[in-house]
């Protein structure tokens, strides 16, 4: 696994130099680079050196092994997980203290969060790295480039796509405590018209209790197959597509007592698009459905839940000068969301249609800024302005400042307005952002940055005396971010991270001080080993934790891998959200092969 653009190293998974079809790194020790490398930090992709938005990148993330995706971003700074047990109980997270329903998580440019929960969110639980190629985690409030609920950040993720030429197949297959069983087959073409991959993946394991100290464990199966294709035409013009389908199945518990509950879910999400030129503009226009079903029986009765969310989309880019970039474009969004069961009957739709712009400005050889706009006219609550301003000073080869300022909405779900829990009286929440970073460059791609960080959310919706209620006020976030990464010897690199967030009101999921420590070490020509420790303070409700891993990868020959991970080392007993336990120590061995 390769870590480049602004990444953070400090507890992600292991990289190898066994070659692939797929596209993977082979460089032996992860390392920070920047220049080429782009990402989705605008309307248009962006070089991450040309950007004032400071984003976490993971390179390769399935090259480790397939683990809980989760447990990759956990290694982040600014990223909390919040989940109810072990793997495939229901999973939230805080990004630098803005939980997951102000954080949309995009999977192959699909809006993956789920119309149907409480507050729409998407849920971690049971996708792993099977299949996956690279995550971006964008903090700050990015609604002018994502729309509405991009309040706290955006997360992309995007699947692997083919690197070599001919037709090739990549086969995993892990097995680990809790007699977890993890497997995972590919197959990757690339010709000159055609690139297309295909990743068929299932992880099942027989759990831990989710409620701390249970005496029954809770079991978790997933299965995903996704897939990934362009085909490019003899005038440049390309057409493509991106989809997967998910099936997860996990017992649970009732809050505080063990019990024989189960819940079922069935997701599917294809997006399609052609990309051509015409009239000096580069067009893409795309069209995508997200549908998910969730099922839950208890004692007391089932409930099911139904989400769907169908999206149109049209982009165009010019260059207006060999400085200066345009994007601009419209979209329209419906949102439809069902309950029905022992709670009652409820439903709720809605439709947000947007026009928006973008300007890029290389103003000298050394600044850049980029300006961007969002109008966006809600169905049920109006018309809403987004609008982010980002610029980058590389003022020396070794200094580099970077700052953002930004604002967004989030309108109430459907749940939020109409479930049984429902207020129809709530009224969108309001939001301003900012941040600024100064970043010192060390030898051989190393790196010192500090961040600083600012949200404020107006009218912020909340579960208040048994309903959701409009919090009143503003509700703060605020911190700071300092990190590093430095070559240690040839051999061995460290990286580290410290992440302060202040909270007001408190909330129960905010971690205050959360420290991250990484060293990556190549051992001989063939293998890789990497330790990692996160150290998590100043919780409102719980105690302190600290939860450290190991990972080895090594090379039988070029095609062959092998793989050895313990998670939770030192057997650490702490709960991420009270009254539900986590994992202890876990050892897991693998192999993968690619022909």
């Amino acid at each position: 696994m390769t870590f480049r653009a602004l990444t953070t190293l400090s507890t992600l998974a292991l990289t190898a130099t066994a070659s692939t079809a797929f596209a993977q790194s082979t460089q032996p020790v992860p390392s920070r680079t920047l220049g080429p490398i782009v990402i989705s930090a605008g309307l248009a992709p962006i070089a991450a050196n040309r950007t004032g938005v400071v984003a976490e990148v993971i390179e390769d993330a399935d090259s480790g092994g397939q683990t809980a995706l989760s447990t990759l971003l956990q290694g982040l700074p600014g990223f909390n997980l919040t989940q109810s047990g072990g793997y495939g109980q229901t999973s939230g997270f805080t990004l630098r203290g803005a939980s997951q329903n102000y954080v949309p998580v995009f999977i192959d440019g699909i809006d993956v969060t789920d119309p149907s929960m409480g507050q729409v969110a998407f849920d971690f639980a049971t996708l792993t790295t099977g299949g996956l190629q690279r995550i971006e985690v964008l903090p700050g409030s990015q609604s002018a480039i994502y729309g509405a609920r991009a309040v706290g950040g955006a997360i992309n993720i995007t699947s692997a796509t083919a690197t070599q030429s001919g037709t090739h197949y990549r086969a995993d297959a892990e097995y680990g405590s809790r007699n977890t069983r993890a497997l995972s087959f590919g197959v990757a073409h690339l010709d000159d018209h055609l690139s297309a991959t295909a990743t068929l993946s299932t992880l099942a394991t027989d759990g831990i209790s989710a409620v701390a100290g249970g005496a029954e464990d809770d079991a978790a199966d997933a299965t995903r197959l996704g897939f990934n294709l362009a085909y490019t035409l003899d005038n440049g013009a390309v057409i493509g597509g991106a989809g997967f389908a998910a099936r997860a199945h996990a017992d649970y518990d009732d809050f505080g007592a063990d019990a024989d509950n189960t819940s079922r879910s069935d997701s599917t999400g294809v997006r399609l698009y052609a990309d051509f030129d015409a009239a000096g503009l580069r067009h893409t226009v795309a069209i995508s459905h997200y549908g998910i079903e969730r099922d839950y029986d208890e004692a007391y009765g089932s409930t099911h839940y139904t989400g769907t969310r169908n999206k149109l989309s049209w982009l165009a880019t010019t260059a207006l000068s060999e400085t200066t970039g345009l994007t601009f474009g419209a979209d329209t969004t419906r949102e439809v969301y069902d309950e029905s069961g022992m709670y009652g009957a409820s439903n709720g739709k809605n439709t947000i249609t947007g026009v928006f712009a973008e300007g890029t400005f290389a103003l000298r050889p050394d600044f850049d800024l980029s300006a961007s706009i969002r109008h966006d006219d809600h169905s049920a609550f109006g018309s809403y302005d987004s609008a982010r301003l980002a610029a980058v000073w590389r003022a020396s080869r070794d200094w580099t400042l970077r700052g953002q300022v930004g604002n967004g909405f989030r309108a109430p779900s459907g749940y939020e307005l109409f479930g049984p829990y429902g207020n129809a009286g709530l009224r969108p929440e309001t939001s301003q952002s900012s941040e600024f970073s100064v970043e010192y460059a060390l030898p051989a791609d190393g790196f010192v940055r500090a961040t600083w960080f600012d949200l404020k959310i107006d009218d912020l919706i909340d579960w208040v005396g048994g309903s959701y209620q409009q919090v009143a006020g503003t509700t703060h976030r605020q911190g700071a971010v300092i990190e590093g990464e430095v070559a240690l010897t040839a051999w061995l690199r460290a990286t580290a991270s410290y992440t302060r967030t202040q909270s007001t009101p408190m909330s129960a999921n905010v971690v205050g001080d959360a420290y991250l420590l990484g060293l990556a070490a190549q051992l001989g020509d063939a293998t890789v080993a990497r330790f990692d420790v996160k150290h998590a303070a100043d919780r409102a409700t719980l105690p302190d934790y600290t939860v450290a891993n190991l990972a080895v990868t090594h090379d039988f020959t070029e095609s062959l891998q092998g793989r050895f991970r313990i998670e939770n080392l030192f057997d650490a007993d702490y709960q991420l959200v009270s009254g539900y336990g986590t994992a202890g120590r876990s050892v897991f061995v693998g192999l993968g092969a690619d022909f």
